[in-house]
């Protein structure tokens, strides 16, 4: 059964409804999009800037029971382009009266009365507005009647339940205007110039560059350029190879997932919720803890007053984000949403819990179903600690801090220190340059800590965070003395070894920690646990002894060939960047 709407804005209450309409994508342009839609009686196509996209977002709300053949799915806008006078006054010409503007359809337009007076004509849809808040009697959608309680709440300017992102606070494009197909093919292209001679070849050495055709246009006839170009290392993988065994882990053992592109197809982001933490709603949660006066703070088991974030019942869920990307890596995130106060505030973690980089003999020999279940396995493992690694942020490091936690590493044989070259530079050790770097520089990709939240800085979990991404990214080193690379091949079951070890080494120092400050003399009961280790240090750590020259790290000699010392070079946490010329 199908009837046509007639929506509830044609009663005088525009401001409080959005425009919806059941269709297709027409067209789509950067700023823009045009839908076409059947009235009953004609297809009708409407245009509306991506600005006054309403709550379906511009990949718009799938209805349910479709057939096959069918495409259709509900859009909803703040206002679209007047249907009769398009916005536009291209037809105008000198000495046109109200009657002529009226028939070729223009917009506004000052008409001369003549004897120094004069009027402007206005459309009289929009009123000379170019948009309009309400479709014109005739223009309203044809739709089945069972998409009609869909059509009403995007008409209220609401998401359909079913249709809501599993974090909203991780959103990345937008739910509305920049939001787009996740699973659109996304062409490569190798780039091509001319010649000395006039012919077209293409560059070389190669250089890539992605396009996603849906936006295709007389400007832009390859569509929208996705990325930055890339050199022919980069390889390829479309956004359904990497998000196709996801869908069927969460189909197969029916786990809520979201799943939307952004930045015009450059990225495919998946959020699968795994963990409710809480039996009850939001509302209330946040009533109950209303009810024991509990705000912002609440006291845990010792009686120290800690974040609302921190306690365990502010659980509000906790999953998985995938963010498949052609500008940047692979990602797996783990996530947790936490109730940061009760005026609704949700606070968000996030983990990284394996990445891959795009390059040629590495992402082609990854199975990504089995992988699947590897990451999903690593999350669960995950959530059992998340909240002590969060916990991290409260205690502080200095440079010594730093220096020693990496000879606990480099016993558990997870880095090695750099040696010393002929001419006096650093060769190798990867993962301690690397880390000096991530150190150094927290905004660096596979650090990613600050932002938001500064007090993350110089802390344990900004190490924590340093030492993990760089062996989620593979990622290579770049400084002064020249650059290592972090190799194509990203093995799991290595990388799963390495980060359980980095684990297990920072909850060591993390312990060492808490236990001194829970044993602390009466006069230091009032030091919070950052100030405690910024007095006293951490024990383990502390335990350790100076080298004779002074400090932890040890000095490195290059040895001549006639065995003796020629240059030496003392370890530092000093980042020293590479020179630019």
């Amino acid at each position: 059964m199908s009837e046509t709407i007639v929506m509830e804005n044609n009663e005088g209450n525009a401001a409080q409804k959005h425009i919806v309409v059941v269709g297709e994508v027409h067209a789509l342009s950067q700023t823009q999009m045009w839908i076409k839609y059947d009235t009953g009686s004609q297809p009708v196509v409407i245009k509306a800037n991506r600005s006054d996209i309403g709550a379906s977002g511009s990949v718009g709300i799938g209805l349910p029971n479709q057939a096959a053949s069918q495409n259709e799915l509900a859009f909803s806008f703040k206002q679209v382009e007047c249907l009769k006078c398009c916005n536009n006054n291209d037809n105008v010409q000198d000495g046109m009266n109200d009657e002529d503007l009226e028939a070729i359809g223009a917009r506004r337009v000052k008409v001369d009365d003549g004897d120094d007076n004069s009027h402007f004509y206005k459309c009289g849809e929009c009123n000379g507005k170019g948009f309009v808040k309400q479709l014109p009697s005739g223009m309203n959608p044809h739709y089945d009647i069972a998409f009609d309680d869909i059509v009403q709440t995007l008409a209220d300017g609401h998401v359909p339940a079913a249709s809501q992102v599993q974090f909203a606070s991780m959103l990345s494009g937008g739910r509305s205007g920049q939001v787009d197909d996740w699973n659109v093919h996304i062409e490569r292209k190798a780039l091509e110039a001319m010649t000395p001679t006039g012919e077209i070849q293409p560059i070389s050495p190669a250089i890539i560059q992605h396009f996603n055709e849906r936006y295709a246009s007389e400007n832009m006839p390859h569509g929208m350029p996705i990325g930055r170009p890339k050199t022919s290392v980069y390889a390829t993988v479309q956004h359904q190879t990497v998000i196709m065994p996801w869908i069927e882990i969460c189909e197969r053992n029916d786990l809520p997932y979201s799943l939307y592109g952004a930045n015009f197809g450059q990225d495919a982001i998946m959020q699968i919720k795994l963990v409710e933490g809480s039996e009850t709603t939001k509302a209330d949660l946040i009533n109950s803890l209303k009810a024991e006066g509990i705000y912002m703070s609440s006291v845990d088991e010792e009686g120290n007053r800690v974040p609302l974030s921190q306690d365990p019942r502010s659980v509000l869920s906790f999953g998985i984000q995938i963010k498949s990307t052609f500008d940047g890596s692979i990602s797996f995130t783990g996530i947790c949403e936490r109730l940061a106060c009760t005026n609704g505030m949700i606070a968000t973690d996030m983990m990284n819990l394996v990445a891959i980089n795009h390059k040629n003999g590495s992402v082609q020999g990854i199975n990504f179903g089995a992988m699947a279940q590897v990451v999903l396995d690593a999350a669960m493992a995950l959530w059992d600690e998340m909240f002590m690694v969060e916990q991290m942020n409260h205690i502080g490091l200095t440079d010594n801090d730093v220096e020693r936690i990496a000879l606990l590493l480099e016993e558990e044989k997870l880095l090695v220190m750099p040696k010393l070259g002929k001419q006096g530079q650093l060769t190798g050790g990867r993962v301690f340059r690397a880390m000096v770097e991530g150190w150094a520089h927290p905004e660096r990709e596979f650090v990613a800590v600050g932002g938001d939240n500064p007090g993350v800085v110089k802390s344990l979990n900004h190490l924590y965070n340093d030492y993990t991404g760089i062996y989620t990214h593979q990622q290579g080193t770049n400084d002064a003395f020249g650059s290592v690379s972090g190799g194509k091949a990203i093995g799991l079951d290595a990388t799963s070894k390495n980060l359980k070890k980095v684990h297990s080494v920072l909850r060591r120092v993390q312990q060492s920690a808490l236990d001194a400050y829970n044993s602390r003399s009466q006069e230091e009961q009032s030091l919070t646990l950052k100030e405690y280790v910024q007095f006293n240090g951490i024990p383990m750590l502390e335990a350790m002894p100076q080298r004779e020259e002074g400090g932890w790290l040890p000095t490195i000699d290059y040895i001549g060939a006639d065995g003796n010392i020629e240059k030496s070079h003392k370890l530092t946490m000093q980042y020293f960047a590479p020179l630019v010329a």
